[in-house]
């Protein structure tokens, strides 16, 4: 039930129907667990240690002649070239609306061969403060991201589960 409340629940109810209220909880559960996911997945990630923050933009170029699911494509090769183990998602930037991924890697070193646009690499160390800010940001995302996809949320890239990792 919405916060506990039997009055804003009452109230809702007989605003929208029982149909859409149920629909509305249990999007918002389906949020609440895929932010749960993204969470205990970056945290492995994180405590493994050699973990790298990416940032992956795209030329003006390849901005105008590929697709959202073709740079899609992209970012995902290419995080698949690096490690076996990441998870990642999309942006938009705040002042420009500019499209571009955000990503963690776990592996060794990452080597710059991004040749769509500029990558950001930032090396996280393996501490709980790290995990919980980099956990909130990805997970944002999904949220920020909507906005440009008519409120659907954006497919997380993940790779398959990580067996060293588990």
């Amino acid at each position: 039930m919405l916060g506990g409340s039997f009055d804003a629940y009452n109230a809702l109810v007989e605003r929208y129907g029982v149909e859409v209220v149920r629909i509305a909880e249990q999007l918002n559960y389906a949020r609440y667990k895929r932010k749960e996911r993204v969470t205990n997945r970056i945290g492995k990630y994180i405590r493994a240690g050699d973990c790298f923050f990416l940032t992956l933009t795209f030329t003006d170029d390849v901005l105008s002649k590929t697709s959202v699911e073709t740079r899609r494509k992209y970012v995902r090769r290419y995080l698949k070239s690096l490690t076996p183990c990441y998870v990642g998602n999309i942006d938009f930037g705040k002042t420009t609306e500019r499209e571009h991924y955000h990503a963690l890697v776990v592996c060794a070193e990452v080597v710059e061969t991004w040749k769509y646009g500029f990558i950001g690499i930032r090396k996280l160390p393996p501490t709980d403060s790290d995990m919980e800010a980099v956990c909130r940001y990805v997970a944002k995302l999904s949220n920020h991201a909507m906005k440009e996809n008519d409120g659907v949320a954006p497919r997380i890239i993940y790779s398959r589960p990580c067996s060293a990792l588990k």
